[in-house]
């Protein structure tokens, strides 16, 4: 039996089931994000409709044009390779943001309670967020799974969960200050209250999939510099989140995981430990 008859006894089958048809792709088709994306879907129909189309355009009769892996050529290395210099070691400087007023005496009226409020919502997520860590040190010193150590993960929990608010709110304010600097007056409240955007189609699985993949090292890279990256941590794990309940609902299981800030301050907390151990 050839390739093709092989699809068509398959597709022409009126009670045929997905785990033959994921042999079938696993055998002739080309794509290894559908590779991994099948392995997690445990809904039927949503496995049955994504196969049938992908073996349609395999055996040849879809109108769809079979999904071809980039090919990028290498050229012929005719010399040997240089090394490449040396780098002088130099600490990048943190990016400067931009404030619209940042003259105190020229500020609009209006923006001077803002800005106050602003402040004092930094110090206090600044001041928090140094608490977080020096909990975190007690708490490594402290038995695992003892009551000491547990009554610490609460709280460091509960600091990280505040955190984000603080910055959110911190988020408000230049979002406040931004759109009056662009149109001379404050924005009306549901402009500050919009759902985080999912760049990537949401009808789309597979694209959900790798958008939810970029965003972890998205966040993973952020989290190198967490005090200066707050406001982008809190807006990726918003919509790495969204995604993982859009992926969780259409393949019927919890396989994509919620992130939150308390997960990733104590992931960040493991690595480095691991990596004071090495040296």
């Amino acid at each position: 039996m050839n390739k093709q008859q092989e699809l068509l006894s398959w597709l022409n089958d009126g009670n045929r089931g997905s785990k033959k048809g994921i042999e079938l792709y696993k055998k002739y088709g080309i794509n290894r994000n559908l590779f991994r994306f099948y392995d997690r879907i445990s809904d039927e129909k949503t496995l049955l409709n994504s196969l049938n189309v992908e073996l349609l355009q395999i055996a040849g009769l879809s109108v769809l044009p079979t999904r071809k892996p980039k090919h990028i050529s290498k050229p012929a290395i005719t010399k040997p390779l240089k090394k490449p210099a040396r780098r002088s070691s130099t600490t990048k400087k943190p990016v400067q943001l931009h404030d619209p007023f940042p003259n105190e005496d020229k500020r609009p009226e209006i923006l001077q309670a803002i800005y106050e409020e602003k402040n004092k919502l930094y110090v206090k997520a600044k001041n928090l967020f140094a608490n977080l860590i020096a909990k975190g040190d007690v708490m490594d010193n402290e038995e695992f799974n003892s009551l000491k150590y547990n009554e610490l993960k609460t709280a460091r929990m509960h600091m990280a969960k505040n955190i984000l608010k603080l910055w959110e709110q911190v988020n408000d304010c230049w979002k406040k200050i931004d759109y009056f600097s662009q149109n001379g007056k404050l924005p009306d409240p549901e402009i500050l209250e919009q759902k985080p955007e999912i760049k990537a189609d949401v009808d789309d699985p597979i694209t959900l999939d790798k958008r939810w993949r970029t965003l972890g090292t998205y966040i993973s890279k952020a989290m190198k510099e967490p005090e200066r990256n707050q406001v982008k941590i809190g807006d990726y794990i918003k919509e790495s989140n969204s995604i993982a309940m859009i992926l969780n609902k259409k393949i019927g299981s919890d396989k994509y995981l919620i992130r939150s800030y308390e997960t990733l301050v104590k992931s960040r907390r493991n690595k480095e430990a691991r990596l004071d151990k090495k040296k």
